[in-house]
């Protein structure tokens, strides 16, 4: 907030220059601030702060700046949670509506793999040893295995009814045992191609892999000198796998 003084300051260089944008560009403030306060000044004629009405604040800056360092340090805590360790007069509301002010606001976080110092330390090193690479990506086929429920069900859904409309069929989602089965298939892609869909039948193991691995190579166009990736699974690293690959010369 501005003080008294820059309020006349802003005045006193539109009365010297009479241009909103020179005067914003002398005090290095936004047009849309000297506006405000050189319409305020021909309104009231005055420079000075206007008093208040409406309902005091119950908080105090200090207790404001509290719930702030309250919320950073306990970043997953609800509104009523940081209430309680504020110890302020006040509702989860005011907490929100405190923290809103700060421009701080929930969202869900990002899940990532649970790993240990020393995979998060390989990783690095994994990805130090290639953040050079230019054109040495575009040889790279990548490939993996995925599973599709047939019916899913995002927990995120939400729904507006009133509340006693809890059973009325019209909100409800219907769902199925473990999602009503799923879709496993197998595919790869790289620059400028993509595989077919291999759908999966069962657990896969080296076995099967192996067989989708021999129709991909012989039916597929890959780029020269191309690497095919794949990741840690046990049927990738059985020693039918790597002998594959090595009597493929890949």
């Amino acid at each position: 907030m501005l003080s008294e003084f820059e309020h006349g300051q802003i005045v006193g260089c539109y009365l010297a220059t009479n241009n909103i944008h020179c005067v914003s560009r002398i005090l290095k403030l936004p047009v849309s601030t000297v506006h405000y306060w050189i319409q305020r000044y021909k309104q009231t004629d005055a420079v000075e702060l206007m008093p208040n009405f409406g309902r005091p604040k119950k908080t105090s800056q200090r207790a404001d700046r509290l719930l702030y360092f309250l919320a950073r340090a306990n970043g997953f805590a609800t509104s009523t949670d940081l209430l309680r360790l504020w110890r302020e007069r006040g509702c989860h509301r005011t907490v929100l509506r405190l923290l809103h002010a700060r421009h701080l606001r929930q969202y869900r976080p990002v899940r990532v793999p649970l790993l240990t110092k020393d995979q998060k330390r390989t990783r690095l090193e994994w990805a130090m040893r290639r953040c050079h690479w230019r054109s040495l990506w575009k040889r790279i086929v990548w490939s993996d295995e995925s599973r599709f429920l047939l019916h899913p069900v995002s927990g995120r859904t939400l729904v507006w009814r009133f509340p006693g409309e809890r059973l009325n069929e019209k909100f409800l989602v219907q769902v199925t045992q473990a999602g009503g089965g799923s879709v496993h298939v197998w595919g790869a892609i790289w620059i400028g191609g993509r595989s077919e869909l291999v759908r999966l039948q069962g657990t896969v193991n080296a076995v099967s892999y192996c067989d989708v691995l021999h129709g991909f190579f012989s039916s597929s166009v890959l780029p020269a000198h191309s690497w095919f990736q794949h990741d840690n699974a046990p049927a990738h690293r059985f020693w039918i796998t790597s002998q594959l690959f090595e009597d493929m010369s890949v």
